[in-house]
């Protein structure tokens, strides 16, 4: 999945939970904000899980990957060679955001 699809993902799942919360805002400035702080929460959850989900070692070749600039290409990749059931981990990032704003 490239990171352009991922942060659509990010952002329809972040519109979606916006539209279940069914707040009555009219301005949409104050909507698209609340629209991106919702989607920064889904990607703060996913990147917890990817972490929480690397051993100790996977852990240290990770931190790296960022002394070395962080290539996304390379971040991509060793994400996907490393972390088991990305899209799961994914879903399960949208699903605890999608609950903690509804429950609110």
């Amino acid at each position: 999945m490239e990171n352009t699809t991922k942060e659509l993902t990010i952002l329809d799942a972040a519109k979606k939970i916006f539209e279940e919360k069914q707040l009555n805002i009219s301005d949409d400035e104050v909507k698209e904000e609340f629209i991106q702080d919702i989607a920064k929460s889904i990607q703060d959850r996913i990147d917890a899980n990817i972490l929480s989900s690397l051993n100790e070692r996977q852990l240290e070749d990770f931190d790296k990957l960022g002394e070395d600039g962080g290539d996304p290409q390379d971040v991509r990749e060793f994400i996907d060679a490393n972390v088991e059931n990305l899209p799961t981990l994914i879903a399960r990032a949208i699903i605890d955001v999608r609950n903690l704003y509804l429950s609110q």
